[in-house]
């Protein structure tokens, strides 16, 4: 992974800064949706790297990962303390099978929330309160905030889905200080 890394620092990447995106990491006895390296792992070879690339935590795999929320805010947290945290995006997941899979998929749910748009993903195990938790967990990062969903039925028209977009940018952006960099939709 290093070699790598370096080999694309070496690139003329016109200014553009490199983030590697942990994916949940292999765990004995569950299905992965990626299966890649431990988030310390990533860590240590990111820290070797003298600061010249990031960290992005999506919270969904990481809540995949660990099989609960909690695992996604001490991800986080963990690279927030490593000074190496460049970006959340926030996606969901869910513990039991819902209309974007079974539990665990990795299907990019909608937070669950009081607006109307989020009624589909009530099941979602992103909510306000897990929100605001892994932005505490990420204080003082310069980091790129975002989010990442699949709106359901998949034939919703446009309407639909820019409400469940509104909605979902909503609960980031009134989760975020003000040092920290608005909320973009992807």
């Amino acid at each position: 992974m290093a070699r790598s890394l370096e080999e694309a620092l070496s690139w003329d990447l016109a200014g553009a800064a490199v983030v590697v995106e942990h994916c949940d990491a292999r765990v004995p006895g569950q299905e992965p949706a990626k299966g890649f390296f431990p988030l310390a792992d990533e860590l240590e070879v990111l820290g070797g790297l003298g600061g010249r690339v990031g960290a992005g935590i999506n919270w969904g795999r990481s809540a995949i990962e660990g099989r609960g929320a909690a695992t996604a805010t001490q991800h986080v947290a963990a690279a927030a303390r490593a000074r190496l945290l460049r970006a959340l995006i926030f996606s969901g997941a869910a513990a039991g099978s819902t209309a974007w899979g079974p539990a665990w998929e990795d299907g990019h749910l909608p937070p669950r929330g009081a607006d109307a748009a989020l009624a589909a993903s009530a099941d979602s195990l992103l909510g306000a309160q897990e929100v605001r938790a892994a932005l505490a967990a990420a204080a003082g990062a310069d980091l790129i905030l975002g989010a990442k969903v699949a709106v359901r039925p998949l034939d919703a028209d446009v309407a639909t889905r820019l409400a469940v977009a509104r909605a979902t940018l909503e609960m980031v952006a009134g989760g975020a200080d003000p040092g920290q960099r608005g909320a973009t939709a992807v």
